[in-house]
């Protein structure tokens, strides 16, 4: 377990600006704490609630989100827990994202040294690859609804009502805008070269599925980060 001050960028998975932000790294703890207000003043979703242990033991549930991390001019998604307080962490699965570790000598985040694709499994047979996910269809529907359909067969609506009327989304005001939908970089839902939403989000949304079922079981493409 390791305690430093490290400064990094948030934001909402779906786009708009980033804010500083200086947690403490603990690499005892599995995912980046952010306090709940600056999650919900980024208009990020809480998508799932899990229970975590505590350092002292103690048991307590706190909601899961996805959100924008940048560190060092480089951006991903990763899953965020709605913290209490003033109080932020990163985590062991946002510094395994950026492929980072902790040196103890110089007390920095450095690159991986050796990064890891699997290994062979028993028999000598190599294990199945986790099927790739990515958005297949998307249309317009009334208001700030899409129709989405991914690669393994889900399908549905999603309301964006949340997102109109802040920021880049005041584009959305104009209708025909709206319904010029499509498909960014590596799956993105886009509208033009100004507007990208994260699939991972959208796909947790319109199926239900945890973070964890997301993040280990299936791959949705959006690697461009």
């Amino acid at each position: 377990m390791f305690f430093f001050f490290g400064g990094i960028k948030i934001g909402n998975a779906d786009g708009g600006d980033l804010v500083p932000m200086f947690p403490v790294v603990d690499t005892s703890s599995d995912h980046t704490m952010v306090p709940a207000a600056l999650l919900e003043k980024l208009r990020v979703p809480e998508l799932e609630r899990e229970c975590f242990t505590l350092a002292d033991g103690a048991s307590a549930e706190y909601g899961i989100g996805i959100a924008r991390l940048e560190i060092e001019g480089r951006t991903r998604p990763c899953p965020v827990v709605f913290g209490p307080g003033h109080n932020s962490l990163l985590g062991a699965s946002t510094l395994a994202i950026f492929n980072l570790d902790y040196d103890s000598a110089s007390h920095r985040l450095v690159p991986t040294p050796t990064l890891q694709l699997g290994r062979v499994g028993p028999g000598g047979v190599l294990p199945e690859e986790p099927k790739l996910l990515r958005p297949t269809m998307v249309a317009p529907r009334d208001g700030y609804r899409i129709w989405l359909r991914y690669s393994d067969g889900a399908a549905g609506e999603i309301d964006l009502g949340h997102l109109a009327g802040e920021g880049i989304f005041r584009a959305w005001d104009e209708r025909k805008f709206f319904e010029s939908v499509g498909f960014g970089a590596s799956g993105a839902i886009a509208w033009g070269d100004d507007i990208e939403l994260c699939p991972d989000a959208l796909y947790m949304q319109l199926t239900g599925k945890s973070v964890a079922e997301v993040m280990s079981g299936v791959r949705l493409g959006n690697d461009n980060g």
